[in-house]
């Protein structure tokens, strides 16, 4: 280890020089160390208080609607007033509920089907195709208990339903008619509250820009089966969930300050964490080292000041 200035004239008077080459191992460093990890613990404790926070923000989405609890079956609404035509609805006959994975090809039906509700008119070129699309009217809210209880009396029809997105992912699926053969299809998990069980969604139009688990978003589409996965949960090894096949992916409300609150104030609470340590580290360096100066200047004084005679 180099030895410091300091440590240079103090050998140079002829005092004792301690050197430590493990800095932690110093009274100085022990003290930076205790000042880091407190500070260390009041960041993850800030940072813990907003994911808490988000947590609760989750929990208080639907509460005011008064929303059922996960198993309850109260029937509170009518099956679909409007369903896809019935060439459509015919494909969805077959399809067997709770299965890890969706029916493809019911999926692909009714993707193609929603698909031709969007496609440009070929008399009207600034128009959609006419029928097919039912008034908002006709749309129903889904209820997930009575989806779950009876599938069929749902199967193919218009539903909507809003709440927050817990997760979001991407996979391709199978197209022929595509040019790499694949178009993308987006899945995700939207939960009215945290006692619902939640709805899956698919489509291949990408969502509209939102942030996940804070922005409130609004679902119309099609229902098409109640799918069964996993969880990590040992208590509830796995959920079912109604998939519906989307056309509307709207964002109701967004949630404020999301940007500041989400993004800025983590970062800006451990960099200043950082920035104290620093300062808490070099302000003790100096302190042991004017403590150092002094005990030199205290020792070699009265020794240049003593006469011959006492020498």
């Amino acid at each position: 280890m180099t030895p410091t200035g300091l440590q240079m004239r103090l050998a140079a008077r002829g005092l004792p020089v301690h050197r430590d080459s493990r800095f932690f191992g110093s009274s100085e460093g022990r003290k930076t160390l205790i000042y880091g990890a407190a500070l260390a613990a009041v960041v993850f404790a800030i940072l813990w208080g907003q994911a808490a926070r988000q947590r609760r923000a989750v929990d208080a989405v639907g509460s005011a609607r008064g929303l059922p609890a996960v198993n309850a079956t109260v029937a509170v609404t009518a099956p679909p007033l409007a369903f896809v035509p019935a060439e459509v609805r015919h494909r969805l006959l077959t399809v067997e509920d709770l299965q890890e994975e969706p029916s493809l090809p019911a999926l692909r039906a009714l993707l193609d089907h929603i698909a031709t509700l969007h496609a440009p008119s070929a008399t009207a070129p600034g128009a959609t195709a006419p029928g097919g699309a039912p008034a908002d009217a006709q749309v129903v809210d889904l209820h997930i208990s009575e989806a779950l209880a009876d599938p069929a009396a749902f199967r193919g029809g218009w539903v909507k339903t809003d709440g927050v997105v817990t997760t979001l992912w991407t996979e391709g699926l199978d197209d022929p008619n595509t040019v790499d053969g694949a178009r993308p299809l987006y899945r995700g998990i939207l939960v009215e509250n945290p006692k619902s069980t939640g709805v899956m969604f698919a489509t291949t139009t990408p969502p509209s820009e939102f942030t996940i688990l804070r922005d409130r978003v609004l679902l119309r589409g099609v229902f098409l089966q109640n799918i069964r996965f996993k969880t990590r949960d040992p208590k509830i090894p796995y959920r079912d969930v109604p998939l519906l096949v989307i056309d509307s992916f709207e964002v109701a409300h967004r949630a404020k300050n999301q940007f500041l609150y989400a993004n800025i104030l983590p970062v800006a609470v451990t960099v200043g964490a950082a920035i104290v340590v620093i300062f808490i580290f070099f302000h003790l360096r100096r302190k042991a080292r004017r403590v150092a100066a002094a005990g030199s200047v205290g020792v070699a004084g009265p020794a240049r000041g003593r006469s011959p005679r006492n020498q």
